[in-house]
């Protein structure tokens, strides 16, 4: 009975281990990060994709406080059909807050060998600085 319990758990092991390595898995091609920045991001290019797939982008943005006023993070890139299409996270207070700002997870496919760019920009009336975070990941 007990070998053949080690004998069930060794296949069942080795079983999941085969499907695991079947299942697509997301790869990190790019993570930036700004800390404590004052000025804008002018448009900067973070990878030029080669062939077509599937991305995904997450992103958290926070600031400790201006008069109306806050950042905003642009990720440009042309889809499959040739289609500009964006991504943004920001961050917009009131006098003297603190704020904070989380994209939701989203999905993309870039034209290969269109560039995928981003940048950072003022929004209203800004004396404050920023966090920014956020990580583009690829299905393979």
């Amino acid at each position: 009975m007990r070998n053949t319990a080690i004998c069930l758990v060794v296949i069942f092991g080795g079983w999941l281990t085969a499907i695991a390595q079947a299942v697509p898995q997301w790869k990190v091609v790019q993570v930036v990060q700004i800390v404590q920045q004052n000025t804008a991001v002018p448009v900067t290019t973070l990878f030029t994709p080669t062939d077509a797939g599937l991305y995904r982008v997450v992103a958290y943005m926070s600031t400790e406080g201006a008069k109306n006023g806050g950042w905003q993070m642009v990720m440009l890139w042309n889809d499959l059909t040739g289609l500009q299409a964006a991504f943004g996270a920001s961050v917009n207070t009131g006098a003297g807050l603190k704020a904070w700002g989380s994209a939701q997870v989203v999905a993309f496919s870039p034209k290969p060998g269109n560039p995928v760019t981003y940048s950072v920009v003022e929004e209203g009336s800004v004396a404050n600085r920023y966090n920014l975070t956020f990580t583009i990941e690829q299905l393979e």
